[in-house]
Order: structure tokens, then C-alpha cells, then sequence
């Protein structure tokens, strides 16, 4: 099953939005502190330059007799964290890590009768506008 959704950054610890003033202007950016969030830096050995920003997630299925909530969403998105981390908080720091979004189940184009569709609405129109 392909899932579609999105999570809220702005729930993660310690996150902001600023303006930056760049060559080209201003840019709206959302700021996240990554040791505060277990967010992981993978780093080019070569360069020593960050190429990748790893935010750890869990997807949970809705236990509701349909399996959708009433939006129509079948997971529930929630922070992974690395045993590390977990290591260092209190239960209640734990459960106090909120969820970050939903995800619901892809809606699926059939586009062998999308195209047939298509072309039978063209053959039976006249008033094309050219």
C-alpha cells in the first residue's frame, strides 16, 4: 500500500521559522535543532560537508473498526528515536513526544480506462475550439 501525508516540523523540539537574507533575497526557512531532535548528520568523508539529515519516524496503523479516522487517515506519524536518545530521557519525556502527522492510504488513477475516456470524450465533441 503507497501512503500519502505530512507531518507538522513545527512540533518537533526547539523549531522555529526565520528569514534569511541571501544573495537572492529573503528566504523563509524552518530552523530544527538536530541534537535536541535525534536528528542524524551523515557526513562526505572527503569534503567534511553534511550530505544528509536523517529525522527517524514510526508509522502507526488506527486500530478503529474501519482502520480510517475520520479524515479518512490510516497511520499515525511519531518521532523513531535512537536508543541513545531514549537512554537519556525520563518515561514521561517519552511519552510526552507528540505525534508529527498522518498518512492515508494513495488514491489510485486506473489510467487504462482514464485514457479511454479521454479519447471517447474527444471523438463526440463538435465544439472544439479550433
Amino acid at each position: 500500500m503507497n501512503l500519502t501525508g505530512k507531518i507538522n516540523l513545527m512540533r518537533l523540539e526547539h523549531t522555529g521559522v526565520i528569514t534569511i537574507n541571501g544573495k537572492s533575497g529573503a528566504k523563509v526557512c524552518v530552523v530544527i535543532q538536530v541534537e535536541e531532535n535525534d536528528i542524524y548528520i551523515s557526513v562526505d568523508e572527503q569534503t567534511g560537508r553534511a550530505k544528509g539529515a536523517y529525522l527517524g519516524l514510526n508509522l502507526y496503523e488506527n486500530q478503529s473498526e474501519s482502520g480510517l479516522d475520520q479524515y479518512g487517515n490510516s497511520h499515525a506519524v511519531k518521532q523513531s528515536l535512537s536508543k541513545q536518545f531514549r537512554e537519556t530521557m525520563t518515561e514521561e519525556e517519552l511519552k510526552a513526544k507528540p505525534f508529527l502527522g498522518n498518512m492515508k492510504p494513495m488514491e489510485q488513477v486506473n489510467r487504462t480506462s482514464m485514457l479511454s475516456t479521454t479519447v471517447a470524450d474527444v471523438e463526440n465533441n463538435d465544439d472544439l475550439p479550433f
